[in-house]
């Protein structure tokens, strides 16, 4: 290293970094209980007998090693969704030495390739994934695709091609913006002076080619029809909320739960994990302003484009930022490339992971907390329910409780329906939940319980539960 810090081993540091937090990480990861759609995702216990219609196109997904996790759990359930999480977990850490190796393909120096090894890997961004049991699919799309860059970067010939085809065809199989990774390398390997134009050009023309072969083969599949709304409804407030989101988690550190979770609302923690971001933004982006407009950092900016162009035009969830967080770690180590390591620039890097270590905990110890809620009411369940109904209605009465995103759920969510029962009596029962959503105020002043009760009865409903807040107590009863 360079400057008044040369004798600071960014590497030894980061490995002894990584060989004490990934044992630790990965049993933290694993004290998350499902939540939300978790109990219902291809990649939870799956015992249909119809096996080939999850491992074809489903919906508007085709996520076939989603569909054959999925199935592996059924040789034992119980598995989920501790399986799940050392899975995805297993994935970062290989995503993590992937970087460290593209790193040093582009030649950057140690000192950039370690910082950028070890922002990928706690950076905040990363969160929505690695503590989520149903993003087996991002992150294994996001490892074949830095693996598709380093096998260009890596070879050449015809060997340069096979293999990056078979990375980014594993990678859509996973989940389906993994195919952006064909366009993604000659991009970068024309920014970095690896390529020539007309090569770059012929092989943007080759990944595209493998883009139309995968989307004829995948149009020509039998499929399930599912419509999501969520992929097809949205405004132009939508879409710049997005790319705040994007931003804001992959280049600060700051605590979100913090400020958007109104009963973990703490604004001084906010501002304190945001002034701990801001001298590593201003060394990045400020004092590195002449690299900010080269050839190079616009390839890796059109590769992150690319690569949450299909969540651009959909949507972008806190997971979804995981997508890009490879190319933004390679960003990073472009811009501190052979800078010189002066006290304030090491500082501000010290000041941004240890805002970041925060962030993390805070964030897992939310999501733990919050996702038992679906155990406990789930064994609630079973010490009220008199018999064993096949067929469940649950009324969710709704006040001005709200959570957020995947980590700060409600009791709602983590029981999920009645999901969660299923999964606690082994998928005994029931055999059907379904739920229905009312208001605290219709609760309190229609007789909207009794109706639906009714109802249920003439449905053929065996049990109906109630999971309402009382006394800011939740509680789980049975109407019937």
């Amino acid at each position: 290293m360079q400057g008044s810090c040369s004798k600071l081993n960014w590497k030894q540091w980061t490995i002894i970094l990584m060989a004490v937090s990934v044992p630790l990480f990965a049993w933290a990861v694993c004290l998350i209980l499902p939540t939300y759609d978790d109990w219902t995702t291809l990649s939870a216990p799956n015992y249909t007998s119809h096996h080939l219609r999850f491992v074809l196109p489903y919906g508007v997904v085709w996520r076939p090693w989603d569909a054959i996790m999925g199935f592996l759990l059924t040789v034992n359930h119980r598995a989920f969704p501790v399986a799940n999480h050392l899975v995805i977990f297993a994935g970062h850490v290989i995503s993590t030495v992937l970087i460290y190796k593209v790193c040093r393909k582009l030649d950057f120096d140690k000192s950039s390739t370690t910082v950028a090894t070890l922002f990928f890997y706690l950076s905040p961004a990363m969160l929505g994934t690695l503590l989520s049991c149903d993003s087996m699919n991002q992150t294994y799309s996001q490892l074949w695709g830095i693996a598709a860059l380093l096998a260009y970067l890596s070879y050449k010939g015809w060997r340069r091609y096979v293999l990056w085809a078979l990375c980014v065809v594993i990678g859509a199989l996973a989940k389906e913006n993994g195919i952006a990774w064909a366009v993604v390398p000659p991009i970068i390997g024309y920014g970095f002076q690896r390529d020539t134009m007309r090569s770059a050009l012929r092989g943007v023309v080759f990944g595209i080619a493998v883009a139309v072969a995968y989307a004829a083969f995948r149009l020509s599949l039998p499929k399930t029809e599912l419509i999501n709304t969520e992929y097809t409804t949205y405004t132009l407030y939508d879409k710049v909320m997005d790319i705040c989101t994007l931003i804001g988690y992959s280049w600060t550190a700051i605590d979100w739960v913090s400020l958007f979770h109104r009963p973990s609302r703490n604004i001084i923690i906010v501002a304190i994990t945001m002034i701990m971001s801001l001298p590593l933004l201003y060394y990045l982006f400020v004092r590195q302003w002449k690299r900010v407009f080269s050839v190079a950092m616009l390839s890796l900016v059109v590769a992150v484009v690319a690569v949450q162009s299909p969540h651009i035009v959909t949507v972008v969830s806190v997971m979804h930022c995981y997508g890009s967080l490879s190319i933004c770690a390679l960003i990073l180590a472009y811009l501190l490339n052979d800078v010189e390591w002066g006290r304030g620039l090491v500082a501000s890097l010290v000041l941004f992971l240890l805002a970041s270590l925060y962030t993390d905990w805070h964030h897992w110890q939310m999501s733990v907390i919050t996702s038992r809620y679906g155990k406990e009411f789930a064994q609630k369940a079973l010490e009220i329910t008199p018999e064993k109904p096949k067929k469940v209605m649950t009324i969710n009465v709704t006040g001005d409780e709200r959570k957020y995103s995947s980590f700060c759920v409600t009791p709602i969510e983590a029981f999920e329906n009645g999901y969660a029962v299923m999964f606690y009596t082994d998928y005994e029962w029931p055999k059907n939940a379904d739920a229905v959503t009312i208001t605290e105020e219709d609760y309190q002043c229609t007789d909207s319980v009794a109706q639906i009760t009714r109802r249920c009865a003439k449905e053929g409903y065996d049990c109906v539960w109630m999971l309402r807040k009382a006394e800011d107590k939740w509680t789980l009863s049975v109407l019937r």
